[in-house]
């Protein structure tokens, strides 16, 4: 289906049940409603990604659900003696739970298909929410550098026995000077829109990112804060200050047809409301305060 028929299915689903949970592949878009679930716990914990636990039933009145043939791939294991089977070490697909005005993605890791002599019974599915994409992407502490800079280095200038490409880049070597000071919650913004934008010039995903950082005001006080960035993750650079400062960190999962984001311009001097043609993590960055 395309993005218009997902959606009028997605939503008269929500408007009816309350909610709906789904298969997506890695990027986001939707494939498949998952079957009834059997369990589903999906609990949220402040600058810390969240865990979904979700089983759901995958044989109904003899038949089995398609979302096995997608996640259970053929030859990958065997049933052990409990009917247990841990398939797909590699699986890059996404559980996406929308409710009213929510919606969050998890990229999942290691179903486990329980039960049945000829097909499972039930599928368990374990995943982690977007916001662990922040504990992998990486934090420059000279962001104007990480350009694209690609050149081919042959083996007698660096040692290696064939031709590669590789990209100068600066770090951090001393403290002073690698120092970003200013009202947390739009400090922390630009910092991590400015990661994003590094790695995505570093790598030609300039045209196609999939993060951005929510630049909407929350018009709350926001205290001053100095980060110190040395090269480490996001995570690592951003978190203890952000808690610190009281401003709550969060990634959504954002589908075309919903309301446009407030993104920064590639030149940096402004923001303009933006949609995409795709889905895309949008990170919220938020002061918490009256």
């Amino acid at each position: 289906m395309e993005w218009t028929e997902w959606r009028r299915h997605i939503d008269q689903v929500v408007k009816d049940e309350g909610r709906w949970i789904g298969l997506c592949d890695g990027w986001g878009k939707p494939i498949m409603r998952m079957p009834p679930h059997l369990n589903l716990s999906a609990p949220e914990s402040r600058f810390a990604a969240g865990t979904l636990d979700l089983t759901v039933q995958t044989l109904m009145d003899g038949v089995v659900s398609p979302v096995v043939d997608h996640m259970v791939a053929e030859g990958l294991g065997v049933f052990d003696e409990t009917g247990a089977l841990i398939v797909k070490d590699n699986i890059v697909d996404m559980i996406a739970v929308v409710t009213r005005g929510f919606k969050r993605g998890y990229v999942t890791s290691y179903p486990v298909a329980q039960g049945g002599d000829l097909a499972p019974t039930s599928l368990k599915v374990h995943g982690t929410d977007l916001l662990d994409l922040l504990q992998m992407w990486v934090c420059p502490s000279v962001p104007q550098s990480w350009v694209p800079n690609q050149e081919i280095w042959l083996g007698d200038v660096v040692e290696y026995e064939t031709p590669r490409e590789v990209a100068t880049m600066e770090f951090a070597t001393v403290a002073d000077g690698f120092t970003m000071s200013g009202p947390a919650e739009d400090t922390i913004k630009t910092l991590i829109q400015d990661s994003f934008d590094s790695v995505n010039h570093q790598n030609g995903w300039s045209a196609t990112p999939h993060l951005v950082v929510d630049m909407t005001p929350t018009g709350n006080e926001s205290p001053h804060v100095n980060i110190r960035v040395q090269d480490q993750m996001i995570s690592e650079t951003v978190f203890p200050i952000a808690q610190m400062a009281g401003v709550n960190i969060r990634v959504e999962l954002w589908w075309p047809g919903d309301d446009p984001v407030l993104v920064r311009t590639p030149d940096r001097q402004s923001t303009v409301l933006t949609s995409w043609d795709r889905a895309i993590g949008v990170v919220k960055i938020e002061q918490i305060g009256g």
